[in-house]
């Protein structure tokens, strides 16, 4: 072997070796700023304005309205109602929080489960509605979020788990107990991948608003938009790193395989200009899921943002579709 063989041998590992270790360099960092509790998380907001730029103004105007206007709602009946915290403890010993607002003499609970990087506030406008329904409220803190535990979200994979926690809870508290399951975005994966579970048999129906339907293809999208690569082979690096710290599989945890196993009635809501999870997700959930399901579209509005586009079909849709499954 001659020197110039030598020499290219010794280069092409050398690259070899640094290509790897900044691989893995980057699969860490993007762990870090994916799922790890307190990093800087990824954001929707050059999406959304891009988005919303293209929506009429009275609309916007509109939603924002009907926003603020269940908020002051939520919040006038919160002055009335006791607030009771709770405190469960996750299957991997991790302490959760939720919060309930107990209705007199029903047996009606509604567990509402938050989105990615947010909190369980971030939902106390969907109190009115439900309570005045006759449903007892449970707000939700997912795992690294607000006051629950965890180094590590687990985009509803592990939260799965930790749902189905909170109505083993609910049904042990109330045997009587009908429970409807409402999440949003990270939370609408969460409250799907826990009706691939063994749940109570109080759990009655699945509410799902602009969830996705992997994280691995969630993943796959916002490293092409957010950052602009492919998402081979760092989605792959970056799997094995989760593994390692989170205890979960990007590439496994999927919406659509749990849904397959439920049969929990689900009504499936999406924003066709949802900026965020594609409205195609949707289509390819609803398709996975076993009778019965019921599919809800809204023509504009943003992600996560159907019920203020038109809050009165929004709630008519949940409670004609609760109202045939509970008493």
């Amino acid at each position: 072997m001659n020197k110039i063989t030598k020499r290219a041998i010794i280069a092409g590992g050398l690259i070899a070796g640094l290509s790897a270790g900044f691989l893995v360099l980057a699969g860490h960092y993007y762990v870090n700023v994916a799922i790890r509790r307190g990093k800087k998380k990824y954001s929707n907001e050059k999406r959304r304005h891009e988005s919303m730029e293209h929506k009429s103004k009275q609309m916007i105007r509109s939603m924002f309205a009907t926003h603020k206007e269940m908020l002051e709602e939520s919040k006038a009946l919160m002055d009335d109602i006791k607030k009771e915290e709770k405190y469960i403890t996750a299957s991997d010993g991790i302490r959760l929080y939720g919060e309930l607002f107990k209705q007199e003499n029903s047996h009606k609970y509604v567990i509402i489960v938050h989105g990615y990087n947010c909190h369980l506030e971030d939902m106390y406008c969907y109190l009115a509605d439900f309570y005045k329904k006759g449903f007892n409220v449970l707000f939700v803190d997912q795992r690294a979020h607000g006051k629950s535990g965890g180094e590590y979200i687990g985009m509803g994979w592990l939260e799965r788990l930790d749902i189905k926690k909170w109505c083993e809870h609910i049904s042990y508290l109330d045997p009587d107990a009908s429970i409807v399951l409402f999440g949003q975005s990270m939370g609408a994966a969460s409250v799907m991948m826990a009706c691939g579970e063994k749940l109570p048999g109080n759990v009655k129906v699945c509410i799902e608003d602009s969830g996705y339907t992997s994280v691995g293809g969630m993943y796959r999208t916002l490293m092409k938009e957010s950052y602009h690569i492919p998402s081979f082979p760092l989605l792959n690096v970056a799997d094995l790193v989760a593994r390692h710290k989170a205890g979960y599989s990007f590439l496994n945890a999927d919406s659509c395989e749990q849904l397959k196993k439920s049969s929990i009635p689900t009504l499936f809501i999406h924003a066709e200009g949802d900026s965020f999870v594609p409205f195609e997700n949707v289509r390819i959930l609803f398709d996975s899921a076993n009778e019965p399901k019921e599919l809800y579209t809204v023509p504009e509005a943003e992600h996560v943002c159907a019920c203020f586009y038109d809050r009165d079909t929004y709630f008519k849709k949940i409670f004609d579709f609760t109202d045939r499954y509970i008493n």
